[in-house]
């Protein structure tokens, strides 16, 4: 009996539990009932209020209470159990014979658990109720079923039968929990069993035998009935060996989930990963704002398995069964339906599998006359990878003929010629719902066997098949399929799942709308079925077997664009037998394919049809120049397509693109026929991404966050203001040079020659070196083609040579500068001339701060004539930057109707902006050229003055009309009186190194208007032509024309330099021949050369980069052998110092006698 208290009553008894404590009770022997035996023939009340019972172990029932009662009510408040176990019923045994009232109420469970059923309360009576509220349950392990609660199934060896059984869980948590029979938490066994569960969790159940966390059922008679209620409440990690990963319930008569969480819910051995439902009896479902993912079953039914004989309703709404896989039909649902009337109203399936069999998502089967209802529901990536029905397979009962459909001609398109058709029994309607990205062996989504199946405003995209009917599957013989206002688009080929358990890939290519081999009526209305992907589609609808077939004129089939519709029709009659009776009727067999157009054409017209009649308007056109056609037109490398206005069929053509901003488009199933390179983006790809800013010198783009180059502002200073010095002082760097390698030598090259002004003294004539050289990195920057620069020499020495002789520092240690965010295009150009009037603020600079100096050294001004010298060398040297910048700012390009900046194609011409370029460009930039030869001569002659001349290249154009008004109007005048050394310094500057006329030679004093003429020659050609190899093409033949005139006139004064000018401009012919190859390359091809020629173009490049760099490698090797010399000169020198010393040393050691004398004194005499 109890080891602590035993009562036996024959009337009603009350027991009272009120803080106490019960612990550490020894095993008693077996048979014994724990602590409590309560024994009455009447009713029993007992309260249990905030009372512990910790480690109570017993070999026999009850480790706490045992009640045997006629009837029994019990409260248990705010108590906790922890550690307690028994043979059978781990806490408590209540046989009753009447009705049980169990309430727990705030109560704390922790490692309980029982050897048989009942890891808490084992519970018996005609009438069992029993609530759990706000309490937690934290390890409860049974060997037998009931895992927390049994009633009924098996009460320790006792022997009845529950007639109704409540169940209650409300507020309650319950985790780690297991039994290896039925029910890891309830395991209830009664003809009337009511199970409710509200605002609870459960996580980490098991259980081995069906039912993971709730079995319920009646195993001794078949009239019973399950009524299911669950609100609030999330179920996690819960699995079974078993059927039923949640619940298992036989003879169901109400489901109803509301509100309901569940993650992670497997029965690795029998159906329903969730729930596994019999009913045997009318039976309701009803499953309402709910969510199910992660769920597995071994058998039917990743989610649910549901099979009803009697009529059923079912109602499920506003929940998400997601990622749920099953072996066998039906990956998410299972339904085997008697008669029954199911609706599915916004409902999610993704990510669904059936592995084996049909059904991806959901498999349903009707024995006898249903209604099945999807609205505004989604089926989304479900897949049935070795059967049918990827979304959706319905398979409704056999049908009977109404009318066979005999006829008795062969008039195929009479519309009075009767068809098959049928009586159906089983409905299925598809209203507003979406199939997308669905996949099966065949019928990608949907997979229909007999009935009438509707389908109103629905959405399907991109479903696949292996073998047939990418979208829907019509089979059997009587299968109707009427599709309202809806809407068929695919827009790729292939669709490839991998297969883990054979560790490959499986690839899915037919992507067919309808298949359908029934004889079933197929009625399309106001739908569209489109095809997007590119190439050939076969077949978009495939009909064979078919019977009555209409399409209305508001449904049309679309092909991709490029691709025509084709009609194949065999439609025919048939002989068969209806009834024993011979009966001919019309086989309906046809398909709709794409057929794109052939190799080096294209279309942008779509094949189309009106109902069942194709419209012959589609058109293939040849391939346009600068367009590579193969399975779609797409833009080579360098090029920009635009559709040509007002023209039918619609045509494309393609322009130039500036050097790297366009690329071929990479995927060739795409309709793109642009693509931009990098992040770059817009029309021409003018423009950069959004967050992306352009850099300098480069057609790149960089994130905003990475443009912190505010080094550049330093360098570009220090730069500038280096080149200002240089350009006022002359600073003679060869006779410098020479005199560090060659200071053995006696150089009397670099004495002071008089001009001829006066006695005014300057060094020698400028050689001319400096013009030749600038002359030729400025141009050879615009032969080049490629602004890459791939090897380690051509990005840290040619590039920044190069750029150095156009005002341009291209230094960056991440190879592309952007020194501030917001940079567009012609922001861009702007900021990169900017430089040049950067040098002229920096050549005033330095004469300002050279008066300062002599100021405070009370010294008079210093000379203006080598700053105005420094003015004029900047204007000649930075001319070709201004040129280049405005003509390329004032480029535009057509696109379209719309004409467009062409380096920046988001930019429509003709800005306010460009009206004061073109001025800048008609007052300064052309006749610049003019007013240098004017000038020159006017100059030399002595009717203009310096500061006139200087003016005038400022403001070419008012000053030559100032002249000429003054010429035809006015009496010339001489100019006023000026320093002669300014005119030396401009002279010297402006035709200094240049032939002076000598008896019948004109001499070339005018050659500066012809290097900056040639200048604008060649930066016309550059900006004008879009195309590289025609560019290419003028600009070799200019470069000839300008070593032909070279030669004829041979301008400079130095015989020398006239060779190095020579030997420049054959160099620019060779950089224009190498680039004109490549470029012949980039105009047909759209890319830098390929295959074959590969090699030769590097071998051709590394000859371009030889002549680039050859000024470079001659400036560092003087410099090397000046460093050399001078170490040589001071080895020299500390030798003969050396020698010096050691020959003094010597020679004094040689003048000294061998014996010193010494001073004799005669008082000291030595007596022997």
């Amino acid at each position: 009996m109890g080891r602590v208290m035993t009562l036996d009553a024959t009337y009603s008894i009350v027991v009272r539990l009120l803080n106490s404590y019960f612990t550490e009770e020894p095993i008693a022997p077996k048979g014994s009932v724990g602590l409590f035996y309560l024994d009455s023939e009447h009713l029993s009340d007992v309260i249990i209020t905030n009372t512990t019972f910790s480690n109570i172990q017993t070999n026999g029932v009850g480790s706490c209470m045992s009640l045997k009662s006629g009837g029994a009510n019990v409260l248990v408040v705010n108590s906790t159990f922890r550690n307690n176990h028994a043979r059978c019923a781990g806490i408590f045994w209540m046989p009753v014979e009447e009705s049980l009232v169990l309430v727990f109420q705030g109560c704390y469970f922790e490692s309980n658990g029982a050897d048989e059923p009942g890891g808490l309360a084992s519970c018996k009576g005609k009438s069992v109720n029993i609530t759990m509220l706000d309490s937690k349950i934290n390890g409860s392990n049974v060997q037998g079923p009931g895992g927390v609660f049994d009633a009924g199934f098996n009460v320790c060896d006792s022997q009845g039968e529950i007639w109704r059984a409540n169940v209650a869980f409300k507020n309650t948590v319950i985790e780690h929990c297991s039994c290896t029979g039925s029910g890891g938490v309830a395991a209830i066994d009664s003809i009337d069993g009511h199970i409710t569960v509200q605002d609870s969790f459960f996580g980490n159940i098991s259980a081995q035998g069906p039912g993971a966390v709730l079995w319920a059922g009646n195993t001794k008679t078949s009239s019973a009935s399950l009524h299911i209620k669950i609100s609030n409440t999330v179920f996690k990690n819960s699995t079974t060996q078993a059927p039923g990963g949640l619940i298992s319930g036989g003879r169901v008569r109400k489901l109803f989930l509301d509100k309901v969480a569940i993650d992670s819910a497997s029965a690795y051995i029998g159906p329903g990963g969730v729930l596994d439902i019999e009913g045997e009896n009318d039976m309701e479902v009803n499953i309402t704002n709910s969510t199910f993912k992660n769920c597995k079953a071994a058998a039917p039914g990743g989610i649910l398995y549901l099979t009803a004989d009697k009529p059923l309703t079912m109602a499920i709404s506003d929940s998400v069964f997601e990622s749920s896989v099953a072996p066998g039909p039906g990956g998410c649902m299972y339904l085997m339906l008697g008669q029954a009337y199911a609706t599915f109203n916004n409902v999610t399936f993704r990510n669904c599998q059936s592995l084996s069999t049909p059904g991806g998502a959901v498999y349903i089967i009707a024995r006898t006359s249903s209604e099945i209802v999807f609205h505004s529901s989604v089926f989304l990536d479900n897949t049935a990878r070795a059967s049918v029905g990827g979304a959706l397979c319905i398979d409704l009962p056999q049908d009977i003929i109404s009318d066979p459909g005999c006829i008795k001609h062969s008039i195929i398109d009479d519309p009075s010629t009767p068809h098959r058709s049928w009586n159906y029994s089983g409905e299925v309607q598809i209203i507003d719902t979406s199939f997308v990205n669905n996949t099966a062996q065949s019928g990608g989504a949907l997979a229909f066997s007999r009935g009438q199946h509707v389908m109103q405003s629905c959405t399907f995209r991109d479903n696949f098949a292996n073998l047939r009917g990418g979208h829907i599957l019509s089979s059997s013989d009587s299968t109707s399929l009427l599709i309202y206002d809806s809407k068929f688009t695919q827009t790729r080929k292939t669709q490839v799942l991998n297969d883990d358990d054979k560790h490959m890939c499986v690839s899915f290519s037919i992507a067919s709308f309808i298949d359908t081999d029934s004889r079933g009526p197929l009625i399309l209305k106001n739908s569209s079925l489109e095809s997007k992907s590119l190439g050939d589609v076969k077949p978009l609808v495939m009909v064979s077997q078919g019977g009555y077939v209409s399409f209305d004129n508001n449904t049309s089939l679309i092909c991709p664009r490029g691709s025509d519709l084709e009609f194949l029709n065999f439609t025919n009659t048939v002989n068969t037998e209806f009834e024993s009776n011979s009966c001919k009727i019309i086989l309906s067999v046809f398909q709709f394919n794409c057929k794109a157009c052939p190799v080096a054409s294209y279309s942008l017209q779509h094949g189309r049809s009106a109902g069942l009649e194709k419209i012959d308007s589609f058109k293939c056109l040849s391939c346009p120049f600068g367009a590579e056609c193969l399975l779609s037109i797409k833009a080579k490398a360098n090029y920009w397509g635009y559709q040509v206005p007002r023209q039918n069929p619609p045509a494309l053509t393609f322009t130039n693109c500036p050097a790297g901003y366009c690329e071929h488009p990479e995927q060739r199933d795409s309709l793109k026929y642009n693509s931009c390179r990098g992040n770059r983006s817009g029309i021409l790809c003018g423009r950069c991404k959004e967050d992306y800013t352009e850099t300098l010198l480069s057609p790149s783009c960089r994130r905003n966050n990475e443009c912190d180059d505010t080094w550049l502002w330093g360098v570009a200073v220090v730069m500038l203001l280096l080149m200002a010095v240089y350009l006022v002082h002359k600073p003679r760097f060869s006779v410098f040079i020479r005199r560090q390698i060659f200071w053995f030598r006696k150089d009397n090259n670099d004495e002071e020659v008089p001009p001829e002004h006066g006695d005014v003294k300057v060094k020698s004539h400028d050689k001319g070196y400096l013009k030749i050289v600038f002359y030729f990195y400025q141009v050879a920057n615009l032969l080049l083609i490629s602004t890459s620069y791939n090897t380690i020499i051509e990005s840290h020495l040619l590039q920044p040579v190069v750029g150095f002789f156009n005002f341009q520092f291209r230094f960056s240690s991440s190879g592309f500068l952007c020194p501030f965010r917001g940079l567009t295009v012609v922001t861009k150009e702007l900021f990169m001339a900017s430089q040049v009037f950067g040098l002229f603020i920096m050549i005033l600079f330095c004469y300002f701060c050279h008066v300062l100096v002599r100021k405070c050294k009370s010294l008079p001004s210093p000379n203006l004539g080598p700053y105005l010298g420094a003015v004029l060398e900047t204007m000649l040297l930075g001319y070709a930057v201004f040129a280049n910048t405005a003509l390329k700012l004032l480029q535009c390009t057509t696109i379209g109707e719309e004409s467009r900046l062409f380096i920046s194609g988001q930019v429509l011409c003709y800005q306010w902006w460009q009206y004061l370029l073109m001025v800048f460009v008609g007052v300064v930039i052309v006749h610049f050229v003019l007013i240098l030869g004017l000038g020159s001569y006017w100059l030399r002659k002595g009717s203009i003055s310096v500061k006139g001349f200087l003016l005038g290249c400022t403001l070419p154009l008012p000053y030559l009309v100032f002249r000429l008004a003054r010429h035809l109007f006015f009496r010339q005048r001489q100019p006023s009186e000026e320093s002669a050394e300014w005119k030396a310094c401009i002279e010297d500057v402006l035709f200094g190194a240049f032939r002076l006329r000598e008896g019948d030679s004109y001499g070339a004093l005018y050659w500066e208007s012809v290097l900056t003429g040639r200048r604008l020659i060649i930066i016309i050609i550059y900006v004008s032509f879009s195309d590289p190899l025609c560019k290419q093409l003028l600009l070799t033949f200019v470069c000839v024309a300008i070593l032909i005139h070279h030669l004829t006139v041979l301008p400079f004064r130095n015989a020398k330099a006239n060779n190095v000018e020579m030997a420049s401009l054959l160099g620019l012919i060779v950089i224009a021949i190498i680039n004109m190859f490549k470029a012949s390359f980039l105009t047909t091809y759209g890319q830098d050369p390929q295959g074959p020629l590969l090699r030769c173009a590097q071998i051709l490049d590394s000859i371009q980069m030889i002549i680039l760099s050859v000024v470079p490698v001659i400036c560092i090797l003087l410099v090397i052998a000046s460093v050399v010399s001078q170490l040589v000169r001071l080895c020299t020198v500390m030798g003969l110092f050396v020698c010096v010393g050691c020959c003094k040393r010597y020679f004094a050691q040689e003048s000294r006698p061998l014996l010193e004398p010494t001073d004799f004194n005669e008082s000291t005499v030595v007596q022997t």
